[in-house]
């Protein structure tokens, strides 16, 4: 009976820990998955202020994000230069 409920505590813990927010990844400064995961949730429910303000400040940091990492490669001399802003490019995309 222990072993059940340990089992079920470990489980919901991990199901709760595994929970992702769009609000806590745009915090992070992860901005490309809060605008993929704020979309993904704006399909579920619509009218969610909360969620459209999250997704067009994290899409407006994402967009800023990979502009300047562009400007960055574009300035640089490294063998990989004309890659990097290709992969910057594909994920503006």
């Amino acid at each position: 009976m222990k072993l059940k409920l340990y089992a079920l505590f470990i489980v919901s813990s991990l199901v709760l820990l595994s929970c992702k927010s769009a609000q806590k990844l745009y915090n992070k400064g992860r901005y490309d998955e809060a605008v993929a995961l704020a979309a993904k949730k704006l399909q579920k429910k619509p009218g969610d202020a909360d969620l459209i303000d999250v997704l067009q400040s994290a899409y407006r940091f994402a967009v800023d994000d990979h502009e300047n990492r562009i400007r960055n490669y574009s300035n640089s001399s490294t063998d990989l230069k004309y890659e990097n802003i290709y992969r910057e490019y594909t994920s503006l995309q």
